[in-house]
């Protein structure tokens, strides 16, 4: 399923040494009819805490609890490996959506690019 991930994530197909199950990454799909509808990834930090990476569910099947299930998955396999913080980025959208899976905004990032030029 690595190779079906790649192509639906739209990445490059992930080398061996991160679907290892000794790996600092950890990968989650949701399937329906062997059809990949949803993902997320969790990447351990050198500060044991982790990173979720990569969430995504297809908009046709929003709103269904997929999202809800990788995301507890996630943090609860986190828990199991002691990890005690999961730090994610957010669209504007996400930021009301991630309060109810149980993460809280500690801040806000600003993105910044040069202007155009005439």
């Amino acid at each position: 399923q690595s190779l079906a991930y790649a192509k639906e994530a739209r990445i490059k197909p992930l080398p061996n040494s991160v679907l290892q199950s000794d790996s600092t990454w950890r990968h989650y799909l949701a399937t329906l009819d062997e059809q990949i509808v949803g993902w997320v990834s969790s990447i351990q930090t050198s500060t044991g805490a982790t990173w979720c990476a990569n969430f995504f569910v297809r908009e046709a099947y929003r709103r269904q609890g997929i999202g809800s299930a990788l995301l507890a998955q996630m943090l609860r396999d986190d828990r199991r490996q002691g990890v005690s913080h999961s730090i994610l980025l957010s669209s504007h959208t996400g930021a009301h959506v991630y309060p109810k899976l149980g993460y809280q905004q500690i801040g806000t990032l600003l993105i910044l690019a040069p202007k155009k030029r005439a």
